[in-house]
């Protein structure tokens, strides 16, 4: 149907590349730096200072979880139990977190006034 084709050009958008006659389409400029993460690449992103912080916080979160979802998912005569210790560790473990978040905050010397 001619009517039908004629709907279908008037609905389709004009192709990217459209613009005056005889301009070619052009891509889009290349970054000019490499995939970054946070302001540093991805290759060199590290724990931070404080590994041990770090480890300590995700094996509890680990543990954590285990036993909470252990507690609430095993027939268990003790569930409350596993149920109350998997949630005390992982609010435990958010001390960890917050000590390895802020350990690494980096402020430069010129903003510390000293």
């Amino acid at each position: 149907m001619p009517g039908g084709e004629r709907r279908q050009r008037l609905a389709a958008p004009p192709p990217a590349h459209a613009g005056q006659p005889g301009e070619q389409g052009r891509a889009p400029p290349a970054p000019a730096f490499p995939a970054m993460l946070l302001g540093k690449l991805w290759g060199t992103c590290s724990l931070g200072r404080c590994a041990l912080f770090f480890g300590l916080a995700l094996l509890l979160d680990v543990v954590g979880l285990v036993l909470l979802l252990v507690g609430i998912f095993a027939s268990l005569d003790f569930w409350d139990f596993l149920i109350y210790t998997g949630s005390l560790i992982l609010a435990f473990s958010l001390l960890f977190w917050i000590a390895w978040y802020t350990l690494n905050i980096e402020v430069p010397l010129e903003k510390l006034d000293l």
